[in-house]
């Protein structure tokens, strides 16, 4: 630090190895930040299209879920029934 100080007054510059891996450091966690905001968009649209793909089967299946309804399955029950669906998409 000292023989910094004093290229510093002599009007010169100097960096020192901290420095650099200051630089070095602040680099990789902006390239870790643009990482994250990709797996970010990533599963947004992911999440968008797993949605699209069960609204699309349930409005398919509209006769399907009314017969289930009329032979006494419970809201509940088909509810979970499209949930495991959605999760077998999502694997």
């Amino acid at each position: 630090m000292k023989k910094k100080k004093n290229l510093d007054k002599g009007g010169y510059s100097g960096a020192t190895v901290e420095d650099e891996i200051g630089m070095i450091r602040n680099i990789i966690n902006a390239i870790n930040g643009i990482f994250i905001l990709f797996g970010v968009i990533a599963l947004l649209v992911a999440s968008f299209g797993i949605l699209t793909t069960l609204y699309m089967s349930v409005q398919d299946r509209a006769r399907e879920i009314g017969l289930m309804k009329v032979m006494g399955l419970s809201s509940f029950k088909i509810v979970i029934t499209f949930g495991i669906e959605a999760i077998l998409i999502v694997f």
